[in-house]
């Protein structure tokens, strides 16, 4: 395999580039596995298509909408950029609209906002998920470019409110 291990994330740079598998289950319950299956690892941009179902499911689709598009963007995952027709982030998928949709999130003394992504997250797994706080200082000490990019969408009204406790809910996940 070619490749090499994303270095924008510090800690990431110490994952093993050796460990390889692939866990697959069928809609009809068979379970399928090879590789390093038992090894755990950080779900860093998986989680985007997650917590994206979980805003349209608490919001509805028409409301996520008014602030993430739903088109191709052409630009990196980590772009500073807005659709310049509409001011959005132009899907969920890059960094931009995940910040924007992880906003989107209730947030609410009973139950925080990533209590409620961690809850979730682990009921989709059907198994308790742990969190690497390693990998979350690490990105929360260095991600400068995700937090001018939830001032940016501040600047355009697509996050309500103060843009720390959404990014750094961002890097948690």
């Amino acid at each position: 395999m070619d490749g090499s291990l994303a270095d924008y994330i510090p800690e990431l740079t110490r994952a093993d580039p050796n460990h390889f598998g692939i866990a697959v289950v069928t809609a009809d319950g068979y379970r399928y596995a090879v590789g390093d299956v038992d090894v755990p690892f950080t779900i860093q941009s998986v989680s985007k298509a997650f917590t994206y179902g979980m805003a349209l499911d608490h919001r509805g689709a028409a409301a996520v909408e008014e602030r993430v598009g739903v088109e191709p963007s052409g630009e990196a995952f980590n772009s500073i950029s807005l659709d310049p027709g509409t001011g959005r982030p132009r899907n969920p998928m890059i960094n931009a609209g995940a910040i924007a949709v992880t906003g989107m999130l209730p947030d609410r003394e009973a139950e925080p906002r990533f209590e409620h992504i961690r809850s979730t997250f682990s009921r989709f797994a059907a198994r308790e998920l742990t969190w690497d706080d390693e990998v979350y200082a690490s990105e929360s000490a260095t991600g400068f470019r995700n937090r001018a990019i939830a001032n940016l969408l501040r600047s355009f009204d697509i996050l309500d409110g103060p843009t720390d406790p959404v990014v750094e809910d961002y890097f948690r996940q």
